[in-house]
């Protein structure tokens, strides 16, 4: 995946993570990581992974195209990550959530 961009608030709107994780639910283009089996390199165990819950896939009729999750130093954003090719379509994903959330989405690398 690549960055695509990041969703940042306008100073004047007070919504937060809370409101980004309900809206993960209740939009029809994300969705939660399901967690993921795997190995405990400690102990060797089984052991069920799971993602943050800040965390969505972007998803469509095709499957995963990219992920947006809240940034990992608590900065008060979201980062877009997109498949290669799937970019048109995840951004305008991005910028649905961004109007939602009453934010702005902004292009990486954006002159």
């Amino acid at each position: 995946m690549e960055l695509l961009g990041t969703i940042e608030p306008n100073t004047e709107v007070a919504t937060g993570k809370p409101e980004w994780i309900r809206l993960i639910e209740a939009h029809p283009e994300l969705s939660p990581v399901p967690p993921k089996e795997g190995i405990n390199p400690f102990t060797r165990d089984p052991y069920l992974y799971r993602a943050r819950p800040d965390t969505a896939r972007v998803v469509a009729e095709v499957g995963q195209l990219g992920l947006i999750e809240w940034a990992q130093d608590e900065s008060r954003r979201l980062v877009v990550w997109s498949n290669p090719g799937s970019e048109a379509k995840v951004r305008s994903i991005a910028e649905d959530v961004a109007s939602t959330l009453g934010w702005r989405f902004v292009l990486h690398n954006a002159p």
